[in-house]
């Protein structure tokens, strides 16, 4: 298939998802290179696990968008992409900005409502149906995705500036993990050549999380 049979460009975009699978006991790595007018941008696909409920104990899955500042109002998405791998997978979105989404993912005449910040909006998706969510003109980070089965979620923005005083228009892209997977300690470098500082965004699931750093030569 091309890659332009699966672009999700609005909330009408609906099953657009590509399922990849080995058809035998191997196991396989999955990396996503996408072309852009100014580049190009990648990243890791995750597999659809959880398709019996992680650890065997929990029945719910939390993810949360990651994204930055457009720039300029109107001209590129902040956007996240979420994609079903399941059938009947009951999702509730509560986004950080104002975001326009489908009051039925099922009904392919249905209206678009907006949703305010911190409003959850509950739909339903089946497996490899697509919903995107994005506001044109400020950074939906920290938007909320709470579904009763796992999800291929992919965050990012169609055409951001990092930093924001340079004239770059960069797709970024990044799978995003449910919150189970999330962990505690990270080691992170700054990339060799790079003119302009690295910029880092660390989001939190649980309120009152403290976040400590410390820069220096290893020991």
């Amino acid at each position: 298939p091309q890659s332009k049979d699966f672009a999700v460009t609005s909330i009408a975009d609906r099953r657009k998802g590509l399922h990849v699978r080995s058809t035998g006991d191997e196991e396989i790595f999955v990396q996503v290179v996408s072309t852009y007018f100014n580049g190009y941008s990648n990243y890791l696909a995750y597999p659809c696990s959880g398709a019996s409920a992680h650890d065997g104990a929990e029945d719910s899955y939390t993810y949360y968008a990651l994204s930055t500042v457009p720039p300029g109002p109107g001209f590129s998405k902040s956007q996240v992409l979420l994609v079903a791998c399941q059938d009947d997978t009951s999702v509730t979105i509560t986004p950080t900005k104002t975001v326009s989404l489908p009051q039925d993912a099922q009904d392919t005449s249905s209206e678009s409502v907006d949703v305010a910040p911190g409003t959850a909006h509950t739909l339903t998706l089946h497996q490899q149906q697509t919903l995107l969510v994005a506001n044109l003109n400020e950074d939906i980070t920290g938007t909320r995705i709470d579904s009763d089965r796992p999800l291929t979620v992919i965050s990012g923005h169609e055409c951001a500036n990092v930093p924001p005083t340079t004239n770059s228009c960069e797709q970024l892209t990044v799978q995003v993990p449910p919150t189970y997977t999330w962990g505690y300690n990270f080691l992170i470098h700054h990339y060799t050549g790079r003119t302009s500082d690295s910029f880092i965004k660390v989001i939190a699931a649980e309120n009152s999380t403290v976040i400590s750093y410390r820069c220096g030569s290893a020991r």
